[in-house]
């Protein structure tokens, strides 16, 4: 954000989760016919901006200098208010004078709670974050797979069932591929693509992804979400390698906390990689 902005497109609008601008027209194609209409608008408010004259960052300032500078301070106010594509659309509307709903304030305090569980595979992470989720009985989690948001969803149905007799809120499930009593779900298990931005509890799963060249985007709006307290109890489970991580996301939190977890059980190759000598060869022709 601390870059001279181009001024080459109608407008320039942030990705969700991510510091990437890019244009109004591009945000059309990910939007739809809502987007596209946006990006008309915000071609017509180019337009007003940049054309006759008429230019903002400074009184009577005629120069192109100003009119980048205008859009380098649009860029950077959607930037520090908006964690979803719908709020950076209504922050843009909002900055440009554009009749619209104003994106949703960022709170200023800290989630109630946060515990992130760091460490190796079958160390029970989830199983803890899993465990204070159904006993909210309201919230989100949202993983990296849909076969895994399926399997959290069968989990959370019977603890919540054992933890809520006779009144049991109902668990949805939204991936990619399949919607299941999401709409009035009170715990919604989903990949973090579709998760929302706010809630009473957030289990955010293998936060490692974050990293991803292509899908880390999703981690971090949720991150982001977190950290201005859009949450009231976060849970985070990744390895070892991502307390650091932890620490500078949420950093001056003073209800973070850490938790080391430990392997419980010990994993043994039940095999010998000789008799599948010939199939790994199979496998790596066919991979080359």
């Amino acid at each position: 954000s601390s870059r001279s902005v181009s001024c080459s497109d109608s407008l320039f609008v942030v990705r969700p989760g991510s510091r990437r601008v890019v244009s109004a027209a591009r945000m059309a194609s990910l939007a739809g016919s809502e987007g596209a209409a946006f990006a008309a608008g915000a071609a017509s408010a180019k337009e007003r901006l940049f054309s006759g004259g008429e230019r903002r960052g400074g009184a009577g300032s005629g120069s192109s200098a100003s009119g980048e500078g205008s859009v380098e301070s649009l860029a950077r106010r959607v930037l520090e208010r908006a964690t979803s594509l719908e709020e950076a659309r209504a922050a843009c509307r909002e900055a440009l004078g554009e009749t619209a709903a104003a994106a949703p304030e960022r709170s200023s305090s800290w989630p109630e709670s946060i515990e992130c569980y760091l460490g190796p595979t079958n160390s029970g992470k989830t199983w803890a974050s899993l465990e204070f989720l159904a006993e909210r009985g309201a919230g989100c989690y949202a993983g990296p797979l849909r076969a895994l948001a399926w399997e959290v969803r069968e989990d959370l149905k019977e603890r919540c069932a054992r933890k809520w007799p006779g009144a049991a809120p109902v668990v949805g499930l939204w991936t990619g591929e399949e919607r299941s009593e999401a709409d009035e779900a009170s715990i919604l298990c989903c990949t973090a693509e579709v998760a929302p931005a706010a809630g009473d509890t957030l289990v955010l799963d293998e936060v490692h992804w974050c990293v991803d060249p292509s899908r880390g985007s999703a981690w971090t709006r949720l991150l982001l979400a977190a950290r201005g307290g859009r949450y009231k109890h976060v849970r985070v489970c990744g390895p070892a390698e991502a307390a650091e991580l932890m620490r500078r996301v949420f950093v001056d939190a003073a209800a973070l906390t850490l938790v080391d977890k430990v392997r419980r059980s010990r994993l043994d190759f039940a095999g010998d990689v000789a008799d599948d000598a010939d199939s790994l060869a199979a496998c790596l022709r066919a991979i080359r």
